[in-house]
C-alpha cells in the first residue's frame, strides 16, 4: 500500500492512504489519528516541515511505499524557518498565545466564582442535617480560598485547556 505524506503550512504532516491495520507503524512514526479529519497527523508540525521526512523515513524502514508531497512547489528550508516573515508570524503566534492565557485566567476567576455561588446555593437548599453538607461545605472552602488568593495575587493559573 503507498503512503502519501504530506505537509502544508496550514496543516502540518499528514498521512493518507492508510488502512487501520497500520496504525501501530504510524504511532510508532509518532502520528495521532484525528477522528474529526478522518486522517493521520504529526503533532505540532504546523511550522516544523522537517517532520515530513522524519514520519517519511520512518515509514520506509516499517516497510511502507512512501510518496512526499509539499503543498508548495519546492520544500521549504531550514532558511524558511529564520527569514524575517516567519520571525514575524511567530511573534505574532507568541503575542495570540499570550492573549489566550491572559483571556484563560479571566474565565478560570470567572469559573471560580460561579462554583462558590453555586456551592453557596446548594448549601442553602440543604437541611443542615442532610449527609452531603460536610463535603459541600469543605468544596466551598477550598473554593472560596482559591479565589481570594488569585485575586489578591491579581492572576490564576492555566486551568485545562483555555
Amino acid at each position: 500500500m503507498k503512503l502519501t505524506v504530506t505537509y502544508a503550512p496550514g496543516h502540518g504532516v499528514t498521512v493518507t492512504g492508510a488502512d487501520p491495520a497500520l496504525a501501530e507503524d504510524l504511532r510508532a512514526a509518532g502520528l495521532r489519528w484525528s477522528q474529526r479529519q478522518g486522517r493521520w497527523y504529526a503533532d505540532r508540525s504546523r511550522l516544523d516541515p522537517a517532520r515530513l521526512e522524519i514520519v517519511a523515513a520512518h515509514l520506509e524502514r516499517a516497510g511502507h511505499q512512501v510518496h512526499r508531497q509539499w503543498a508548495d512547489t519546492t520544500p521549504p528550508t531550514t532558511e524558511s524557518r529564520r527569514s524575517p516573515a516567519a520571525r514575524a508570524h511567530r511573534a505574532e503566534r507568541a503575542a495570540a498565545h499570550i492573549r489566550h492565557i491572559t483571556g484563560g485566567a479571566d474565565r478560570a476567576i470567572a469559573a471560580a466564582r460561579a462554583e462558590v455561588n453555586g456551592l453557596t446555593a446548594a448549601l442553602a437548599d440543604l437541611d443542615a442535617e442532610h449527609p452531603a453538607v460536610p463535603g459541600l461545605e469543605a468544596r466551598l472552602d477550598r473554593a472560596r480560598g482559591r479565589l481570594r488568593a488569585w485575586l489578591e495575587a491579581g492572576e490564576c493559573p492555566r486551568i485545562g485547556n483555555d
